[in-house]
């Protein structure tokens, strides 16, 4: 058994890793004053909540974690307690948890629970209710009596087919996950939840927006991936705050919706055999991918994202880079492997700020072929000579192995073409790229797609870190002015995630520490 003492807020804490020694009387003792208390069951011996963690009258946050219990005896919790989580363990009920009215955070994810109490009323301080990963295949009605506090609700991963409309009667929450469920359409009365300002709903069987959506004029994140979605119908321009909208993994075809807020657009695999008209009415976009879809040109409209700063189109049927694009001053990255294109535009020269170029997988011609395995610079050299009609010469043996190249200021990492293996995705054919990403956690690491990208070296502010869903940080902002913004799911929040981390999270840090 730990304890610790936060003196700089005056509390005390105690975590607990050997659940045996909670056993023993004598070691309560040791706990009459403590305020937060985190259980991790390593030992699998705890069956239901300890007997004298009543005798704890300052409790006010509890966390037990990894147990074995299927039951709960209600009747041992403090009734002081303001914060409960019992995520990870085996209940099969939440009966009696309704009369906790002091409760502001209730999490009660990944266990067996398949319905919620029919009286929850009395949880009239609840802010946070996260009941994901269980077997709920309903909602009470009785959830509309916390339509004035609860501001977090987090549904996802559970058996859901419809939501009533007593969800959409919270008009004080803001972050709604019902993500991997079985939703075949949003809520009509959606439009209701007036304060809702983050929305998850990916991976279900979801097929429209429903027009009342453009009644959420707060709603900054749209998260709906992985859909059977066809189109961005245009009433969803009335979203005059949105600024992340992730629609990967649908069947979209047409995208009607000026947004004039969005930040970041995230449609990949779909359906899009043209970029749409309305996207280029995006005027503050700063993030566009559309990888794996059906696109054989890009228009010239292009130019009118002026503040597009990454721009991913690989795995496309583009055959020609229009000159309109080299006018995009602010782009750093762009990604265009698996196109069809030989060559690139005289003007390519004129992108100053490009850090991050992809162009692998394509026929390109052999003199930009070379300047590209040189590096960004020397391409962009090779292609100012030949817009100036200068003389340009290029070693064909300077084929460089993958390493890195010092300099003063910069470094380039090159790849060795030569040393290509059956087994490196450059070569063969193009692979699978429907399948890719086939699963409902986010798959594939970004390196993947990136691990023959030429870059050049950044400050650690600006290197990419994170998987393929994660974010492209270009600067440590928070996400949505990222250029790759994240899936982010509100789940586990409250301090139970930031002060009693999981066994796979504190090996992982141990390790960083080891390393």
């Amino acid at each position: 058994m730990k304890l610790w003492y936060a003196t700089e807020k005056g509390r005390t804490c105690a975590v607990v890793k050997s659940s045996r020694k909670l056993e023993d009387e004598k070691n309560w003792k040791d706990l009459k004053n403590v305020s937060e208390m985190f259980i991790e069951d390593e030992d699998g011996v705890i069956r239901n909540i300890p007997p004298y963690i009543t005798s704890l009258g300052h409790l006010r946050i509890l966390s037990i974690r990894w147990a074995k219990f299927t039951g709960l005896n209600t009747a041992l919790l403090p009734r002081l307690l303001t914060h409960l989580c019992l995520a990870y363990n085996h209940l099969h009920s939440a009966a009696g948890l309704e009369e906790m009215s002091s409760l502001v955070v209730l999490n009660i994810a990944n266990n067996e629970i398949s319905s919620l109490p029919n009286n929850l009323s009395n949880l009239k301080n609840l802010k946070e209710l996260d009941v994901s990963g269980n077997k709920l295949s309903k909602i009470p009605d009785s959830i509309r009596a916390l339509r004035h506090q609860l501001r977090i609700l987090n549904l996802s991963s559970n058996r859901l087919s419809h939501l009533t409309n007593a969800v959409c009667d919270l008009d004080k929450v803001r972050v709604v996950d019902v993500s991997m469920n079985m939703l075949v359409s949003l809520p009509e009365r959606i439009g209701n939840m007036r304060s809702l300002t983050e929305l998850y709903a990916s991976d279900n069987k979801i097929v429209s927006f429903p027009p009342s959506i453009q009644s959420c004029s707060s709603l900054r994140y749209l998260h709906v991936r992985k859909n059977r979605l066809t189109e961005v119908p245009q009433y969803m321009e009335y979203l005059i705050h949105l600024e992340v909208m992730n629609l990967r993994q649908n069947n979209l075809v047409d995208f009607q919706s000026p947004l004039s807020s969005l930040k970041s657009l995230l449609i990949d695999t779909n359906d899009f055999r043209d970029m749409p008209e309305a996207l280029f009415k995006c005027h503050n976009l700063e993030f566009l991918s559309m990888e794996d879809n059906l696109l054989k040109r890009i228009p010239s409209e292009i130019q009118e994202l002026r503040r597009l700063r990454a721009l991913y189109l690989s795995y496309n049927e583009i055959a020609e880079l229009p000159s309109e694009l080299c006018s995009l001053d602010q782009l750093k990255h762009l990604v265009l492997h698996g196109n069809k294109m030989t060559r690139l535009p005289l003007e390519f020269y004129c992108l100053h700020n490009l850090s991050i170029l992809n162009l692998e997988e394509m026929d390109l011609d052999p003199d930009i072929r070379m300047a590209y395995r040189e590096g960004v610079s020397s391409l962009m050299e090779h292609m100012r000579k030949k817009a100036h009609g200068d003389t340009v010469t290029l070693n064909p043996k300077k084929t460089l192995p993958e390493k890195e190249i010092s300099g003063s200021k910069t470094a380039v990492i090159v790849r060795n073409s030569m040393l290509r293996t059956s087994g490196d995705s450059m070569t063969g054919s193009k692979p699978n790229i429907r399948g890719r990403y086939a699963v409902s956690t986010p798959a594939g690491s970004l390196a993947s797609s990136r691990e023959n990208t030429i870059e050049r070296k950044k400050p650690k502010s600006e290197l990419i870190t994170g998987s393929r869903d994660s974010v492209i940080a270009i600067s440590r902002a928070r996400p949505g002015t990222n250029d790759r913004p994240p899936e982010v799911h509100p789940g586990h929040v409250g301090k139970f995630q930031i002060r009693a981390s999981d066994k796979r999270k504190s090996s992982l840090k141990r390790a960083s520490k080891k390393d």
